[in-house]
């Protein structure tokens, strides 16, 4: 696994780990409700965030694999799910997670625009893009930076993922340097058009990192 996608592990699984312990009474009551309804998809979420959160991420994942097959809120069951195949190195599934989160949002912007929705879309795409680029699949990653920034011009982690890939992964710095170019003409937010004034920085002079 590459620095880049590290980082993104850091911010994803942040909410996983370190936690306060689930709470006991709470779960003899979860337990009760599946053992009445096995297909029960709320008391299975809750248990899997309650695992979550106590840092137990293979019972977590049990639990929100279950309730999102059984139909719980994507929107509620796969974030989380997301973040505990990452913190349990389970690429694959997490990348198959974020591949469904993503189509699910992106279908939103389209059909439902609003800032808001489109971001939030465009935030996942990027996860996805940074778990396919971090797993070895360069050009699926691109395709998938480039849908982010076509639904939010302004997300300045998209143009950050991007150019390392151009520069890293497609061996083209000079594409990288232009999508660098572009992002601080689109980004708004200083602390971020920072962060590309120095990676392109470091490209001019010759620094791959």
């Amino acid at each position: 696994m590459n620095g880049h996608f590290r980082t993104v592990l850091l911010l994803t699984v942040g909410g996983c780990a370190g936690a306060p312990n689930a709470p006991a009474d709470d779960l003899p009551v979860l337990h009760r409700r599946i053992g009445r309804d096995p297909s029960d998809a709320e008391a299975h979420l809750r248990l899997g965030l309650l695992w979550a959160r106590a840092g137990d991420g293979l019972r977590a994942q049990q639990y929100l694999e279950k309730a999102w097959a059984l139909g719980a809120d994507p929107r509620r069951s796969l974030p989380p799910l997301i973040r505990v195949s990452l913190a349990l190195s389970s690429w694959e599934a997490a990348l198959r997670h974020a591949e469904v989160f993503s189509d699910l949002l992106a279908h939103t912007c389209a059909t439902r625009p609003s800032a808001e929705a489109c971001a939030d879309a465009a935030e996942a795409l990027s996860t996805a893009a940074a778990l396919h680029d971090s797993l070895g699949h360069p050009l699926r990653a691109r395709d998938l930076f480039l849908a982010a920034l076509r639904t939010d011009p302004r997300l300045a982690d998209a143009y950050l993922g991007l150019a390392r890939l151009q520069a890293e992964g497609l061996g083209d710095p000079q594409a990288a340097r232009e999508t660098l170019r572009r992002g601080l003409l689109a980004v708004l937010n200083e602390r971020h058009t920072s962060k590309l004034r120095t990676r392109l920085a470091d490209l001019d002079s010759g620094d791959p990192r």
